[in-house]
């Protein structure tokens, strides 16, 4: 199961958890501003959780973008390194041939270039999103155990 099924599943679950407890939160008669606290914080703790998912997921958007520019340029830079082996072994028939396989080539290496630069942008993303993704389940985790320890004392 992938992480974005894995959260959207936690999610699902906390909504659940939460939709069976309504009839136990609403007969309570103590405790209102106690519990006011609890459904605060769990909230601060989903919103959180849903822009750590977000930028999780626009990180991972971005680095399939690099993965993608990376692959292109490794076809190109492939190509490249094929039409110069092909330069070097008809060199006999010319050096024009040659010529086009080092410009071939050129391209491939600039083309790796920016697929690897894309590549790095997308890591980075990547991990600021994993980073907001961890602070959103930290602070959803939070939400959820004010919740349980207000179930618990009342």
């Amino acid at each position: 199961m992938s992480l974005v099924r894995r959260a959207r599943h936690v999610l699902i679950s906390v909504f659940l958890y939460l939709f069976s407890s309504y009839r136990k939160c609403f007969t309570f008669r103590g405790g209102v501003s106690a519990f006011q606290d609890c459904v605060s914080t769990f909230r601060d703790g989903v919103s959180a959780f849903q822009d750590g998912v977000s930028s999780f997921r626009d990180g991972v958007s971005t680095f399939r973008d690099g993965v993608s520019a990376f692959q292109d340029g490794v076809s190109s830079f492939r190509d490249g390194v094929s039409t110069f082996r092909d330069g070097v072994s008809a060199f006999q028939d010319g050096v024009s041939s040659f010529r086009d396989g080092v410009s071939t080539f050129r391209d491939g290496v600039s083309a790796f270039q920016d697929g690897v630069s894309s590549f790095r942008d997308g890591v980075s993303t990547f991990r600021d999103g994993v980073s907001a993704f961890q602070y959103g389940v930290s602070s959803f985790r939070d939400g959820v155990s004010a919740f349980r320890s207000f179930e618990d004392t009342y």
